[in-house]
């Protein structure tokens, strides 16, 4: 009975392998390999503050180092051009002491991003706004800190819809 109860078990388990290896496979294996060469330009800057569009671009530049999936090159060899504006930006209060002190700040951005798949010459995707947050603490970090998670944050949101396109 025992050797019988072996074999379902085993049987049972083969599937789920196989389905959950099936998946992951296809997440990464229907994105055109093309389209990871990418070339990004320098946000443009919509915003008041002076500067951010190349803090953005920069931050948003080495979240795709840091992942990994793509080649950073130039617009001659890119398969993906990505083009965007730095639409909004505001630091509003997070977190106070009990005597009222700011002791954290939350950054929003607001970045309206563009794919152009240059092979075939149209957009991958719909423009579109992404928004992203972060906080930064004021005795130990600086607006730069809330200002790269929030851009994190939105590169989180856009490989997901990315790789999504594809299926």
């Amino acid at each position: 009975m025992k050797g019988g109860l072996e074999v379902k078990r085993s049987w049972f388990i083969l599937p789920v392998i196989l389905i959950v290896s099936a998946c992951t496979y296809s997440f990464s294996g229907y994105f055109p390999g093309y389209l990871k060469k990418v070339s990004v330009h320098v946000f443009e800057n919509k915003t008041l503050m002076y500067g951010l569009e190349n803090r953005v671009t920069q931050y948003f530049i080495d979240q795709m180092r840091k992942d990994g999936r793509f080649q950073l090159v130039s617009d001659e060899k890119a398969g993906m051009i990505i083009t965007g504006s730095v639409v909004d930006y505001q630091k509003t209060p997070f977190k106070f002491d009990a005597a009222g002190n700011i002791e954290s700040y939350n950054v929003t951005i607001k970045l309206e991003l563009k794919f152009f798949d240059k092979v075939k010459n149209k957009d991958y995707m719909p423009e579109a706004t992404y928004v992203g947050n972060g906080t930064f603490d004021v005795n130990s970090e600086t607006e730069d800190d809330g200002i790269k998670r929030a851009v994190a944050d939105i590169y989180t949101t856009v490989i997901h819809k990315l790789f999504q396109v594809s299926f």
